[in-house]
């Protein structure tokens, strides 16, 4: 095993579970649809939003989305259908939030602008597992910088107590709980919110948002519709706190 966890070498795919989904099931496929065209031979024409590929650790960069979201995606090239994809979250598979902040550099966004964030498996349009890169909202950089160190956890096992009604452009607060790491390099962030916060068949109800902090390393953001605090509640969508669409 290494020395951050992963116990597959990259470019390595585990078997695919039925939670992950099948080559041809399902529905809202148009971005798996892209992948497999693309390993069939023929993908690549205008048609195809798949701009760069990293063959080793088996995951591409889209632009935009199925619905002309702005920003980019991050999307592995074997089969997952989303957060719920228990193989994300074992340790079986590659780092997908580190690989996705390796593309936030030009054209693909700025560190001091860009977040990532995941949609649950209800407020998702696709069924092929996708991080948003994608410009945060302003407010709630702002709202988040200016915590104290009490009010956000820097350790996974405190991740669950700390929560946070973050405010957003033009949109009202939402809850969500809040840990600060170093870096997205030495833990799964999958993986840390499956063993710390929520249980396993909660995962499909998760989203999941990546923010640069002012002071270093990164705020990773979790909420579902279950939380509230006071007169505000959770959410299943990143779209509150990242300019996806």
């Amino acid at each position: 095993m290494s020395e951050n966890h992963w116990e597959n070498q990259p470019g390595t795919p585990p078997d695919v579970t039925p939670e992950c989904g099948q080559e041809s099931d399902g529905e809202r496929l148009y971005l798996w649809r892209q992948i497999v065209h693309w390993r069939s031979g023929t993908g690549g024409s205008q048609c195809n939003p798949l701009i760069e590929l990293d063959k080793q650790n088996h995951w591409s960069v889209m632009n935009g989305g199925a619905t002309g979201a702005s920003g980019w995606l991050l999307v592995p090239t074997d089969r997952k259908k989303g957060i719920e994809c228990r193989d994300i979250w074992t340790h079986r598979d590659p780092n997908y939030w580190n690989a996705a902040w390796g593309y936030v550099r030009s054209p693909y966004g700025s560190p001091t602008t860009t977040g990532l964030g995941i949609n649950s498996k209800d407020k998702r349009t696709q069924d092929q597992l996708h991080i948003h890169i994608a410009t945060f909202q302003s407010d709630a950089k702002t709202y988040l910088d200016a915590r104290s160190p009490s009010e956000i956890a820097t350790t996974p096992g405190d991740w669950a107590k700390k929560l946070l009604t973050v405010p957003s452009d033009s949109k009202p607060g939402q809850v969500y709980r809040v840990l600060h790491v170093k870096d997205l390099a030495t833990d799964n962030l999958f993986n840390l919110l499956q063993s710390n916060v929520v249980s396993s068949d909660q995962m499909g109800n998760q989203t999941m948002i990546v923010i640069p902090a002012k002071s270093g390393g990164f705020y990773v953001l979790n909420s579902d519709i279950s939380l509230s605090q006071g007169a505000a509640f959770g959410t299943g969508t990143c779209n509150h706190l990242l300019k996806c669409s």
